[in-house]
């Protein structure tokens, strides 16, 4: 490994303790531990991915970083369903994020690794925010490997396409997941100037079935180690969490509130009649 680093340790005792199921899930179901078949890993099933890499096109390329996602993979008869959540949400969120200037939930520069809380979080399924999730669909097999079908291009200089292209291949072996980002318009295409980004797990050692570890490059600047570990069927976010927006847009509309009742007591017009129509469509007030 490039970094000199075990990828072991804490997630090996993780890998060899997620079992069982859970409910109330968001997509997946099955075991959380299946067994390697004779054509290679079944990756069907919910994965935690945890990336430790460097950026070579930051301020700072020599700082640590990490990013952790959840992917799912369904079957859909010959083909495989390949979810992304690209957002991972822990009630415990120690060591992930800290205050920066401009940014008030900056990822730590470090390499994360889920402490005893957060190991027993992912053991009852990680939980997942839907918002920023991908799905594709991919043909093909275990022997040929599996890729969604490719996005139309553009025909006009003037329209700009853009799409992806997801691939999974030699499960038989050591598997290798990228994904393919293409952006560009007919004139673009037509000159090869159209722009691309890659972005590749690729395993180097399949622990067991249900841990893998390899390398990880995104667009030649980042570099770096992954892990993805097999667990149980990701949930979504607690009832009770709610998002910045959803957040914002609550204490937006108490203080609204807040100003009308205040208004409404002070005798002003606009402000009774505004409680009178909400008291009528409540049913507590009569035409």
């Amino acid at each position: 490994m490039r970094f000199g680093v075990p990828l072991l340790g804490v997630c090996s005792l993780l890998a060899l303790s997620l079992a069982g199921s859970v409910a109330g899930t968001v997509a997946g179901t099955g075991p959380a531990m299946a067994a390697e078949s004779d054509e290679g890993l079944d990756l069907i099933g919910t994965w935690f991915v945890l990336v430790h890499y460097r950026d070579s096109a930051t301020n700072n390329p020599d700082s640590d970083r990490w990013e952790d996602r959840v992917w799912v993979f369904e079957r859909s008869d010959s083909r495989i369903k390949w979810t992304d959540f690209p957002i991972v949400f822990f009630q415990d969120r120690s060591g992930r994020f800290e205050v920066r200037a401009g940014n008030p939930r900056a990822r730590t520069l470090e390499k994360w690794e889920p402490n005893e809380g957060q190991l027993d979080e992912i053991r009852n399924g990680p939980r997942v925010n839907t918002r920023g999730s991908k799905s594709k669909t991919l043909r093909g097999s275990k022997k040929r490997g599996y890729e969604s079908a490719g996005g139309s291009r553009a025909r006009s200089a003037v329209t700009i396409s853009y799409h992806e292209t997801w691939k999974i291949e030699s499960l038989s072996e050591l598997p290798v997941f990228s994904r393919q980002d293409v952006m560009g318009s007919g004139l673009t295409q037509s000159t090869d100037n159209s722009i691309d980004g890659i972005t590749r797990y690729a395993t180097t050692k399949v622990v067991s079935p249900n841990l893998l570890q390899g390398s990880f490059t995104r667009d030649e600047s980042r570099e770096g180690e992954f892990r993805m570990m097999r667990t149980v069927a990701a949930r979504g976010l607690p009832a009770s969490d709610k998002t910045p927006n959803e957040k914002l847009w609550e204490r937006a509309s108490k203080e609204i509130e807040e100003d009308i009742v205040r208004r409404a007591r002070e005798g002003d017009p606009e402000a009774i009649e505004i409680i009178q129509e909400y008291m009528r469509e409540q049913g507590e007030l009569a035409d």
